[in-house]
C-alpha cells in the first residue's frame, strides 16, 4: 500500500537545505508583490504593472500568473454577489452564466472550502452541467503545491467506482487552476446533519464545505425513517456508510489514501446514492495552512489519532476508516464524536479520548452499530478495522441482520489501550500489578474471543470467494481468497482446517485458470483447436484418470462451479470426439480407421453423464457408429446403420446449446457423411457435400444466430463459397473474417485464391504472398513441428497455382522447387495417419503443378497464344477440383 507523506508535517518542520530555504524565500518575495497589487485596490489608487514586474523580476512569471488569477476573481465575484441578491429579491426562472473559464462556462457558486471555491458550470464543447472547482490564489504560490494539485486530480481521474466523484479533466485559464468533475445533483452529508438534527445552519461547529444553495430533497427520507422508524433509519445510515467505504477500498487497493473522509466530502445524490469526493486533494488542502477558522476545525475533528498526534509515518488506509467512523458516529448521534472550539483541546481529545459510547448517548442505537462505530474509531490504526472492505462487511451484516465481526473490547483489552495512552500514570506499580492480575485472568477469554474473531473473518471471506466462484466471478474469488489468507496470518498451523481450506481453493483456482484460458482458445481458435483442447483436457487429467471430478469434489466447491466445468470438459471431449471420427475417413488401412473409431468412442463415453446429450453428442455418435457400418458386412452393418439413423433422429431433435453443435454436423456434412433424411445410410463421394448449398448455409446461418461471433461459422461460409464457385461471394465472406480476425493468414490466402479465380490476379498475389511470408515465419517459429512445415508447403504450392493461372510460370517454378525443398527435410511418415494422407496429396499436387510448369515454359518458346490458352485450360481444371480442407478441419 502506497502512503501519501504528511504535508502537514512538511509544513512544520521547514526547509530543510539550500533548496528548499530559496524556495522559501521566492515565496515570500512573490507574498510581497500580491501584498502590493491588492492593497492598490484597497487605497483606489492605480497601479504600474511593468513596474511591479520589474520590481521582482526574480518572481515574475509566478506574479503574472497570480494577477490574472485575481482578475479573474474580481471579475467573477461581483457577478455572484449580484445574482445572490436577485435570487433573494425574486424566484430563479432561468439561469444567467457568469463568465467564461475556457471550455466552461460559470452558473453559481455551489460551494468553498480551505481548497477553493465549487461552481456548477456548463462544459460548453459537449453542452452538459459540471461541478468546476478553482484554486483560489493561495494555492497557486507554490509550483510544487501546483504539481502535486495537477498530480492528485489526474489520479482521482483514475478512480472509476460507482460511489467516486468522477473526474474528467484538470486544467489552467489564464492563470487560474481548476478541475472538472461530475456534477452530483443533491448535498453533503454535512448539509443533511445540519436538516436532521433540525438546528438549521446554527450548527456548534459547521461540518467543512457546506453550500447554502444545496438542495436538500436527499434527506427527506433519511428525515422521515428517523422521526416514525429509528431503526429503518439506522440501516440506511449503515448501507450509505457500507457504500462509502466500498469507494474508499476500491481507492486503497490502488495505493490511493483519501486523507480528508468528513460529511462535506460525502455526497447524496437526489436518489439517496452517496458518492465521494475531493479524492487524493486532502494533502494538498493541508499545505494551505492550519487556521483558527471555523472550516478548519470542521477537517480537524474528523481526524485520526495519528494525525493529531502529528505522526505522519503512521498514516495509512486506516486512517480513512476513522474518519469515517467519525462521519458515521454524527451521523447516528447528530452530534460529533469530538468537539472543541480550541485546537489545541480538539487535538489532544481526539489522540487521548475515547467518545461516549452510541448508547449512552441513545440507547435506542442497536448494540452492533455500537460496536462496529467504536472499532472504526479505535486509537491504534491496529485495533481499527483492517480495511475499509471489512468495515463495509460488517456494516451490510448489520443491514441484512446477519453476525458481525467485530467484537466488544474485553476489560483487559479496555485497560492495555489506556494504559497506552496514559504512560505516566500506567506504568506506576499498582496499576501495572492491577492490569497484569486481569490480564492473567482474562487471558483464556482473550484467545477465545480473538480466533473466533479470526474464524468469523475468515468464513465470511470463503463464503465471499465461494459465491464468486459460483457466478464465474475467478478474479473476484482470488481476491477474496488473498484476504481470507491475511486475516488468518502466518500464526495458524498448516494442519488447521481453515489454512486447508484456503490452500485447496488457491489450488483450484489456479488450475481453473489454467484450464479456462485453454478451453476458450479451442473453442473460439480455427487453428490448434484440437491440441489447445488436448492440453485443456490435461489439466484436469481427464483422459488419463477413471474419477477425475474427484478433488473437485473433495475441495467442497460450490456446485455451480462444478457444472461449469463439467460442461465445458463435455464440449472439449465431444470436440475431439468429432476430430478423430472425421480423419477415420482419410486413414488408408482398416487397423488405423478403427484406431480413430476407438478413440472418439472412448471420448464419449468420459463425456456421458457429465451432462444431458447434446446434438453435437448424438452426431458423432452416429457417425462413430456409420464407420463401423463402413467396415462391416451384412446383419453387423446393417445395425450400426439402424444405431446411425437413430441417433441422427435424436440430434435432428435436439436443439442446439451452442455453435459448435452444428459446426459438428456442418463439417461432418462437408465431407459427404451419412444423411439420414432418406431412411438410409448414404454412402457417396466427396461431391455429394455441395448439391444443396442452401442446406449448408443454413446450418452456419443457424450457428451464428445461436452465437453471432462464432469464427468457425464465418470461416465455413467462406468455405462453402469457395466450394459452390460462387467467387464474387467468396471474396465479401473472406472480406467479413478478416474484419473479425485481421491476422489469420489462412483466410487472407483463401481471399487471394478467390480473386484469383475472378481474375483478380494483382491483388490476389499480394493476399498470397503475405500468407506466404506468415507461413514462412510460423515454419521457422515452430521448427519441430512438422504440420508447420506441411502447411507452408501447401501455402507454397497454392501460390506457384496462381501464377502459372497469371502466367508466370518462373516465379511458379521457384515456389514448387522450394515447397520440395522443404518436403525433403520432412522425416519420414508412418504409412497412415495425416502425415501419410498429406504426403500423399501433397506429392500429388507437385507432380501435377511440375507437368504445368514445364508445358507453360515449352509453349512459351514456341507460342505466347498457346500459353494464354494453356492457362485459360488451367483455370477451368482447377475449378473442377474439390477444395483441400480448410486447416480447422485438417
Amino acid at each position: 500500500m502506497t502512503n501519501h507523506v504528511d504535508a502537514r508535517a512538511d509544513r512544520l518542520r521547514g526547509p530543510s537545505n539550500k533548496q528548499d530555504q530559496a524556495l522559501a524565500t521566492r515565496d515570500q518575495r512573490l507574498s510581497q508583490a500580491v501584498e502590493e497589487y491588492l492593497r492598490s485596490f484597497e487605497e483606489v489608487r492605480p497601479i504600474d504593472l511593468d513596474e511591479l514586474l520589474a520590481n521582482y523580476s526574480d518572481v515574475a512569471d509566478e506574479l503574472k500568473s497570480c494577477i490574472d488569477t485575481l482578475d479573474f476573481m474580481r471579475n467573477v465575484a461581483p457577478q455572484l454577489a449580484e445574482e445572490s441578491d436577485s435570487k433573494r429579491r425574486q424566484p430563479e426562472t432561468t439561469i444567467q452564466p457568469l463568465a467564461n473559464l475556457g471550455d466552461f462556462r460559470i452558473i453559481r457558486e455551489i460551494g468553498r472550502g480551505g481548497m477553493g471555491i465549487v461552481y456548477e458550470a456548463e462544459q460548453l464543447s459537449l453542452g452538459r452541467r459540471m461541478a468546476l472547482k478553482v484554486l483560489p490564489l493561495a494555492a497557486t504560490l507554490s509550483v510544487q503545491q501546483l504539481e502535486r494539485f495537477k498530480n492528485e486530480a489526474r489520479l482521482a481521474a483514475s478512480l472509476k467506482h460507482p460511489h467516486i466523484v468522477s473526474v474528467h479533466s484538470v486544467g489552467v485559464e489564464r492563470g487560474v487552476h481548476y478541475y472538472a468533475m461530475e456534477l452530483i445533483e443533491g448535498c453533503s452529508l454535512a448539509q443533511a446533519i445540519v436538516e436532521l438534527s433540525g438546528i438549521g445552519n446554527q450548527l456548534r461547529t459547521p461540518p467543512a464545505e457546506v453550500s447554502d444553495t444545496a438542495e436538500t430533497s436527499p434527506v427527506a427520507a433519511l428525515s422521515t425513517a428517523r422521526t416514525n422508524n429509528p431503526q429503518d433509519y439506522y440501516r440506511q445510515v449503515a448501507k450509505l456508510i457500507a457504500d462509502a467505504a466500498d469507494a474508499l477500498d476500491y481507492a486503497h487497493n490502488r495505493g490511493i489514501v483519501h486523507r480528508d473522509i468528513k460529511p462535506g466530502n460525502l455526497l447524496l445524490d437526489h436518489d439517496g446514492i452517496v458518492s465521494v469526493t475531493d479524492f487524493g486533494l486532502a494533502r494538498l488542502e493541508a499545505d494551505a495552512g492550519v487556521t483558527m477558522t471555523g472550516d478548519m476545525l470542521g477537517t480537524l475533528r474528523y481526524m485520526s489519532p495519528e494525525q493529531a498526534a502529528g505522526k505522519p509515518g503512521l498514516v495509512d488506509y486506516r486512517t480513512d476508516i476513522h474518519a469515517l467512523g467519525a462521519t458515521l458516529y454524527e451521523l447516528l448521534t447528530m452530534r460529533p464524536a469530538f468537539e472543541g472550539n480550541d485546537r489545541a483541546k480538539l487535538l489532544r481529545h481526539i489522540a487521548e479520548e475515547t467518545p461516549p459510547g452510541l448508547r449512552q448517548i441513545d440507547p435506542r442505537i442497536p448494540q452492533d452499530l455500537d460496536t462496529i462505530t467504536a472499532k472504526a474509531l479505535e486509537k491504534e490504526p491496529a485495533d481499527r478495522y483492517q480495511s475499509a472492505g471489512d468495515l463495509a462487511a460488517d456494516l451490510r451484516a448489520f443491514v441484512d441482520d446477519r453476525p458481525i465481526t467485530a467484537r466488544p473490547p474485553s476489560l483487559a483489552q479496555r485497560m492495555a489501550r489506556w494504559s497506552r495512552r496514559h504512560t505516566g500514570v500506567a506504568w506506576s506499580l499498582a496499576a501495572s500489578v492491577l492490569v497484569m492480575s486481569v490480564l492473567a485472568t482474562w487471558q483464556v477469554t482473550k484467545q477465545v474471543f480473538e480466533q473466533r474473531a479470526v474464524t468469523a473473518a475468515v468464513e465470511s471471506s470463503l463464503l465471499q470467494a465461494s459465491d464468486a466462484i459460483s457466478a464465474n466471478q475467478v478474479a473476484l474469488a482470488r481476491s477474496a481468497v488473498e484476504r481470507a489468507e491475511l486475516q488468518l496470518g502466518e500464526t495458524w498451523d498448516a494442519s488447521d482446517p481453515l489454512r486447508e481450506r484456503i490452500d485447496v481453493l488457491n489450488r483450484e483456482l489456479a488450475r481453473y485458470e489454467a484450464f479456462d484460458k485453454k478451453y476458450q482458445r479451442a473453442r473460439w481458435g480455427r487453428t490448434r483447436a484440437i491440441e489447445l483442447a488436448k492440453e485443456a483436457l490435461a489439466v484436469y487429467q481427464v483422459e488419463e484418470t477413471v474419477d477425475w471430478q474427484a478433488p473437485l469434489r473433495e475441495a467442497n466447491l460450490p456446485e455451480d462451479f462444478i457444472r461449469r466445468v463439467n460442461e465445458n470438459v463435455y464440449e472439449l471431449l465431444v470436440m475431439c470426439a468429432n476430430e478423430s471420427i472425421l480423419w477415420s475417413k482419410h486413414s488408408d488401412s482398416n487397423e488405423m480407421k478403427l484406431t480413430k473409431i476407438s478413440e472418439s468412442n472412448s471420448l464419449l463415453s468420459k463425456a456421458e453423464g457429465l451432462r444431458p446429450p447434446t446434438k453435437g453428442y448424438y452426431w458423432v455418435l452416429a457417425t462413430c457408429s456409420q464407420r463401423m457400418g463402413d467396415l462391416t458386412e451384412g446383419s453387423v452393418r446393417k445395425h450400426h446403420d439402424a444405431e446411425a439413423l437413430r441417433l441422427r433422429a435424436l440430434a435432428d431433435q435436439t436443439p442446439p446449446q451452442n455453435a459448435a453443435d452444428l459446426l459438428y454436423i456442418a463439417t461432418d456434412r462437408i465431407w459427404g457423411c451419412a444423411d439420414g433424411s432418406s431412411g438410409t445410410v448414404e454412402r457417396e463421394p466427396f461431391r455429394w457435400a455441395f448439391k444443396d448449398l442452401d442446406d449448408r448455409f443454413a446450418y452456419f446461418r443457424q450457428m451464428l444466430r445461436v452465437e453471432s461471433d462464432y469464427y468457425n461459422a464465418l470461416f465455413f461460409i467462406g468455405y462453402y463459397l469457395d466450394g459452390a464457385k460462387r467467387w464474387e461471394a467468396a471474396v465479401e465472406a473472406w472480406n467479413g473474417c478478416l474484419v473479425h480476425h485481421p491476422d489469420d493468414f489462412v483466410a487472407q490466402h483463401n481471399r487471394g485464391i478467390a480473386l484469383a479465380k475472378i481474375g483478380r490476379f494483382e491483388e490476389s498475389l499480394i493476399d498470397l504472398r503475405h500468407s506466404e511470408a506468415a507461413a514462412r515465419q510460423k515454419m521457422e517459429e515452430e521448427t519441430d513441428r512438422i504440420d508447420a512445415k506441411t502447411r507452408c508447403v501447401y501455402v507454397l504450392l497454392d501460390v506457384a497455382e496462381v501464377l502459372l493461372d497469371a502466367g508466370q510460370p518462373a516465379e511458379a517454378q521457384t515456389r514448387v522447387r522450394q515447397a520440395n525443398s522443404i518436403c525433403d527435410s520432412l522425416p519420414d511418415a508412418a504409412s497412415d495417419g495425416q502425415d501419410a494422407y498429406d504426403r500423399k496429396q501433397l506429392a500429388r499436387t507437385i507432380g501435377k503443378l511440375e507437368r504445368r510448369i514445364s508445358s507453360q515454359l515449352e509453349q512459351r518458346q514456341t507460342s505466347p497464344e498457346s500459353d494464354a490458352m494453356d492457362a485459360e485450360n488451367s483455370v477451368k481444371e482447377r475449378d473442377n477440383q474439390p477444395p483441400t480442407p480448410p486447416e480447422a478441419s485438417r
